[in-house]
């Protein structure tokens, strides 16, 4: 039976299925196999044989192991989508061809991520968008305008540019731009094509350098006839810059070193005619002329553009040379009808007692007619008693009387349903005395003003009735000794005094929101006293 079952097997019939029983079996056997087929061949002999044994040999090693080819050029990557290669393609090519109009909002966020920060402004100023703010809780994916702010302008500081990164990036690089032009040698279109690219985004300037003419020659030894101005013309940002509203301007050089020349530093009569010009066409509200050496000539050019100027909330003025010339002429452009200035600074000049006049007067015009100022800043100026008087009174006399009240009666009631008919009084270091205290705390005590500063004053020892020694060491009354000894008496009555009034005014205000008297010969208690309740009502608001 075993025998003919092997028979059976190996006959032509079988021959199928010997074949599948040999290459399926397991390796051992396969060898087995091997072995009978090549003993086989060689029995029968010839090259026949041979071929026989090969194909036999071929299909066992494909039985045993998977054929795996090699290609030299294989790449397992997945192959690159279109969408992936198109915004590739505009990545490369944006700085010839931008392209964002029609693309979705995913593929344009990738290509404004990817594309460089240093394409020039002009191209990317009119199609990039600014970065729009994230909401809470997203993780902070810088923009396009936000990286090209950081790569530029490290040192930026977003809270003064609105919040805006766009608005930032080209108001910094007008600025640098306008800081580093030097009038007539070229480049003047070039900085109008500039201002008017980005005169959408710019809002504000700080100037901090405004460089003279290439002629580098004293202003006040030039000829009539150059065409060049001593700095830039004001009226490249009036003309090509619709949006600006802030600008300050300072007409100095910084980092001069070893070049120092004082004609290098100030505004000259030939600049404040051309900003006068601008100021006639100009929509700002917000003006600083900050240490430009201005005085009462150039303040009287800037005036003639001033009374025009319907739009100017903000004049900066401190630290220039301006005087009682200069007040004056500042009073007018108050009491003109176009004005709308209701922040003054006129700080650490040269006003004394008549300017102070001049400004008391524009103070009780503008009163009577319905308008206030916000704040008028004047610490620093030598006013004198006599000028602070004049200002305080005429505040005094605009700000309505409490109901059945004399002429001759003390006020010392509030009025509680008028508003104070100055924001803010800053009146410190202005060697102020006794009695224009006193007009003072009556402005504290109508709740005349909402702030008032009159602090660095020595109120007792500039009153004009104290008595004094002569330069000898004599007096016509008798030796020094004995009338210093009466005079400082007399002193320290007339501090207490004083004390007592501002602190009964204060005692009376109801909304008042501060009183400055630091470094006044006040007495201590009284100051801090004062203080204090200032302090609670701030706490309390």
């Amino acid at each position: 039976m075993d025998a003919a079952k092997s028979t059976d097997a190996l006959s032509p019939q079988n021959a199928g299925g010997s074949k599948q029983i040999q290459f399926s079996s397991s390796r051992a056997g396969s060898r087995a196999g091997s072995r009978a087929g090549s003993k086989a061949d060689l029995r029968a002999g010839g090259s026949g044989s041979q071929r026989g044994s090969s194909v036999s040999l071929e299909k066992m090693s494909m039985s045993s192991r998977r054929i795996v080819a090699e290609d030299s050029q294989w790449n397992l990557a997945v192959v690159e989508s279109l969408t992936a290669m198109c915004v590739r393609a505009i990545v490369e090519k944006f700085e010839t061809r931008p392209l964002l109009a029609g693309l979705p909002s995913k593929y344009r966020a990738r290509v404004l991520a990817s594309i460089s920060v240093d394409i020039p402004l002009l191209k990317v100023v009119a199609i990039v968008e600014d970065d729009a703010p994230l909401p809470a809780g997203t993780p902070a994916r810088p923009g396009y305008w936000q990286r090209r702010c950081n790569a530029h302008f490290p040192d930026g500081q977003i809270t003064r540019h609105n919040g805006s990164w766009k608005q930032m990036y080209c108001e910094r690089t007008l600025e640098r731009d306008l800081a580093a032009f030097i009038p007539g040698k070229g480049g003047e279109f070039e900085l109008s094509q500039l201002a008017r690219a980005v005169a959408p985004n710019v809002v504000q300037l700080d100037i901090v350098q405004m460089q003279p003419d290439a002629n580098h020659s004293d202003p006040a030894e030039r000829k009539a006839i150059d065409p060049n101005p001593d700095h830039f013309d004001p009226d490249i940002l009036v003309s090509n810059l619709d949006q600006l509203k802030k600008v300050s301007l300072y007409y100095g050089v910084n980092d001069i070193g070893m070049k120092f020349q004082f004609w290098l530093y100030g505004m000259t009569t030939n600049d404040s005619i051309l900003l006068s010009k601008g100021l006639k066409k100009a929509r700002w509200s917000h003006l600083t002329l900050t240490r430009n050496w201005i005085d009462d000539a150039k303040v009287t050019q800037l005036c003639e553009g001033l009374k025009s100027h319907k739009f100017l909330v903000t004049l900066e003025l401190d630290h220039n040379r301006i005087g009682d010339a200069g007040a004056k002429c500042l009073a007018g452009v108050l009491m003109s009808p176009n004005c709308a200035i209701q922040h003054l600074d006129l700080s650490n000049n040269q006003i004394g007692g008549l300017g102070a006049a001049h400004l008391a007067k524009a103070l009780q015009t503008i009163g009577k007619a319905g308008r206030a100022l916000a704040s008028l800043t004047l610490r620093l100026n030598p006013l004198g008693n006599d000028g602070a008087f004049v200002i305080a009174y005429a505040l005094n006399l605009v700000m309505p009387k409490p109901p059945m009240m004399s002429d001759t009666m003390p006020v010392s009631a509030p009025i509680a349903d008028a508003p104070p008919v100055l924001g803010k009084l800053d009146l410190s270091a202005t060697t102020m005395g006794p009695s224009s205290l006193e007009q003072c705390a009556e402005l504290v005590a109508r709740d005349a003003v909402g702030e008032l500063d009159i602090s660095c004053n020595a109120f007792a020892s500039n009153d004009p009735d104290a008595i004094r020694p002569s330069e000898d060491g004599m007096n016509a009354n008798g030796p020094v000794s004995t009338l210093s000894a009466a005079a400082q008496a007399e002193r320290d009555r007339l501090v207490e005094s004083l004390g007592k009034m501002v602190w009964t005014s204060v005692q009376s205000s109801r909304r008042i929101k501060n009183v400055d008297l630091r470094s006044t010969d006040l007495p201590t208690s009284v100051v801090d006293a004062v203080q204090s309740t200032m302090l609670q009502r701030a706490t309390a608001i």
